[in-house]
This record gives C-alpha cells, sequence and structure tokens, in this order.
C-alpha cells in the first residue's frame, strides 16, 4: 500500500443507516483505510459504528438523520412510492451536505471520498463547494442514460449532464467493474480518464460450518440441493421468477428465500409461492437478517441464484459474499454481474431472463459445482477487502 500515513481522509456515507452491505462496506473500508491514513468518517446523525469501527477512526456526525427514506416505509405508497421516497431522498441529502461543507470548511482534509449519494444533492454540494483536486466519488449505478419509463431512469438522465459538467471538481471516481467503467466512461466523458473499476469486494473463503445441524433446524434433509435467494427484497431481483424456477426444477432441489421485503408485502410472497405450487420445496425467513443468519444461510447452500432484472446496473452485495462461503452462483444474463461471472470463472449466466433459462443454469452449475469451487477461492482473494482497498488507496496516491 502506497504510503499516505500523512493524509487526512474524510469517507462520507448517506445510505450507511444502522443495517445491511452499506455499513459493512463504510466500516471496512475505513478500518483497513486507517492502518496506513488518518481517517475520519461522516455519517447521518441516526448512524451508530461504535461497535465495527477501529478506535482509529474518527466520526462527524450531521445534525439530520437518514433513516426515514428507507424503502420499505414507502411501500404504503404504491406506484408512487418511488417518486415520494426520491423526494424525501434528496430532502434529506440537501440537509446533511449542508453539515458536510460546514465540517470541510473548517478542517483541513486531504481526500474527501464520498462513498454513495443521492444525486441531485450530490450536484449541489460540488457546485457549491470551493475545494478542488481531493474529492473522489463512488458511484454504484452505472445507468445515466434513458433506459425505461420508470422514474429513476429519467432521473439520472437528466441529471447526467448537468453532473458531467460539475465533474470537473472530482479528482477520481471509483466503480465495482469494467462493463460499469465502461458506461461511465461515455456518460461523464469530463472525468472519464480518472474512473478506477474495482470489483465489489468479499471476505477471503473460510471453510463453512458442517451443514447438517444448521439444516436440521431449517428443516432441510441434507440430500437436497439448496438454492439462495438472499438480501433485499427489490422488484428488480424478481422473486416470483426464483419461485417459477424451483417449480420446474426436480424434488431434489428446494429454495431458502431470506431477506427484507422492500417492495413486497408478506402476503405478496405466500401468493406467489401458492401460485406456483411450492410451498413444499421453498424455506422463508422474511425480514431484516442478523449476520449470523445471514453467515448461516449462505454456508447451508450449494448455489445463490440472483435473477435480476434487464435494467440492473450496477454489482451485488451477495453475488460477491458468495465467494466467502465457496458458493458457485447463477446470475441474469447482461451487464455487470455477467461480465464478473464469466471472468471469474464463478458460476453460470443464464441463457435468459425466463425461469426455464434459470432452471437450465441451476442443473448445469450442480454438475460442475466442485470444478466451480477453485475458482470461487482464486476469487476470494483476488477480490478481498485487502485488496480493494489497496487499489483505492493507491488510486488517492496516483492521481
Amino acid at each position: 500500500m502506497s504510503n499516505v500515513m500523512s493524509k487526512d481522509i474524510l469517507l462520507v456515507s448517506f445510505v450507511v443507516s444502522n443495517k445491511g452491505h452499506g455499513r459493512e462496506y463504510l466500516t471496512n473500508i475505513a478500518n483497513l483505510t486507517s492502518k496506513s491514513a488518518n481517517v475520519s468518517v461522516f455519517v447521518p446523525s441516526d448512524t451508530d459504528l461504535k461497535k465495527e469501527l477501529s478506535s482509529e477512526v474518527t466520526v462527524y456526525k450531521s445534525k439530520y438523520g437518514y433513516g426515514a427514506v428507507e424503502r420499505e416505509k414507502y411501500k404504503k405508497y404504491g406506484k408512487l412510492s418511488q417518486v415520494i421516497r426520491g423526494g424525501a431522498r434528496v430532502r434529506d441529502s440537501l440537509s446533511i451536505y449542508k453539515d458536510l461543507i460546514s465540517l470541510i470548511e473548517k478542517s483541513d482534509f486531504d481526500i474527501i471520498h464520498i462513498l454513495d449519494s443521492e444525486y441531485i444533492s450530490l450536484l449541489s454540494f460540488l457546485n457549491s463547494i470551493n475545494t478542488v483536486g481531493k474529492i473522489y466519488i463512488t458511484l454504484h449505478a452505472s445507468d445515466f442514460y434513458f433506459n425505461s419509463f420508470t422514474f429513476g431512469s429519467i432521473y439520472k438522465s437528466c441529471i447526467r449532464k448537468l453532473l458531467n459538467r460539475s465533474f470537473n471538481k472530482v479528482s477520481g471516481v471509483i466503480c465495482h467493474g469494467d462493463w460499469i467503467k465502461d458506461r461511465l466512461q461515455k456518460s461523464f466523458p469530463s472525468v472519464s480518464e480518472r474512473i478506477l473499476a474495482l470489483n465489489y469486494p468479499s471476505q477471503v473463503y473460510k471453510k463453512p460450518p458442517s451443514k447438517s445441524l444448521i439444516r436440521e433446524n431449517l428443516g432441510i434433509p441434507n440430500d437436497k440441493t439448496l438454492v439462495l435467494f438472499i438480501g433485499m427484497i427489490r422488484r428488480d431481483k424478481r422473486i416470483e421468477i426464483a419461485l417459477e424456477t424451483i417449480s420446474l426444477l426436480s424434488e431434489d432441489y428446494c429454495l431458502l428465500i431470506a431477506g427484507n421485503p422492500t417492495d413486497y408485502s408478506l402476503s405478496d410472497i405466500d401468493l406467489l409461492i401458492d401460485k406456483y405450487k411450492v410451498g413444499h420445496k421453498v424455506v422463508t425467513d422474511l425480514g431484516f437478517l442478523q449476520k449470523n443468519k445471514f453467515q448461516e444461510y449462505f454456508s447451508v447452500s450449494d448455489i445463490l441464484l440472483s435473477c435480476h432484472s434487464k435494467t440492473f446496473p450496477s454489482a451485488s452485495g451477495p453475488v460477491s459474499d458468495a465467494r466467502t462461503y465457496g458458493l458457485p452462483v447463477v446470475v441474469s444474463p447482461r451487464g455487470q454481474l455477467q461480465y464478473y461471472v464469466e471472468d471469474a470463472k464463478v458460476g453460470v449466466v443464464s441463457n435468459g431472463f425466463a425461469a426455464e433459462d434459470y432452471a437450465r443454469a441451476i442443473n448445469l452449475t450442480n454438475v460442475e459445482k466442485n470444478q466451480i469451487r477453485e475458482s470461487i477461492i482464486n476469487a476470494s482473494r483476488e477480490y478481498s477487502w485487502d485488496s480493494f482497498v489497496n487499489y483505492q488507496v493507491n488510486f488517492y496516491s496516483i492521481l
């Protein structure tokens, strides 16, 4: 790692909250970077990081919280939920950015790295700040061109040109994969030569505990091939396709669905299970998963299924986490997920977006999973958190 010990680095996270991948993302980056630099983090008021953060990391908080914009709180608005939630995100982000500007103006940070952000408020921040030459931004999404009649697509395509002009104040952009980098370079030519692509990181592979006892507690026989569908259950993850897929597979397979249904009600999921007549093949744990449950479910499974929609623009935390447990993955064609799986040889890409395509891919993965495992273990080392942070810190130094 480059010598940046004399550098004062501020890591900014709006959506870190108190759970999920956003929290792990910030805390891992902060703790590892603090081994070679002076690191501070800036988070909303309702974020508690005491348990995970190293004592070497200084925490600054906005006066404002961000928990009020969690997806599940907006389900009651139906088709308008995305628009109403988007307005709340802009409102809260603008308030938090004002506090961030105040902190920056009275401090002397060498590097300010915004790890996640709502985009209108990010634009306002860049236009308000006088600092040039030390701002870095991580962009998780890549869909800044109009590609569908959705609020998100229209919004991002409208703000793209404005962001491109303001990115002249940005020293570098980090994204999670070469496919995403290619799209961002086309969207933001002003910063195209200063984009670093790093695959989404995970912990290095560790041999999982015995599956037998955990499976017994879940009521899953040891002779079944367990397919895992895990994480925040949003519309673009298409749980209905996962259930239809398991209906097409033999009785040797069962499906474990675990995660918080943010765009569905519990009754919606029950109706889908009944629709595909798979109640005897499905085990569910619907709600926010504590870390130990997350680890258990990965440990006892045989294959991870990810059936994102055609327009999904990003990397996936669960797909990356599968490396830690030696778990082969089945993913949708197109996008960063296909690029990653084919490049790292950690699973099988479905031939299409229909349930029959995923069923065929799962059968193929089950046959080849022992050969795939070595590639998964190698990928877990190559895309570890240590490696990720090392590249990111070097990127600061180079630019």
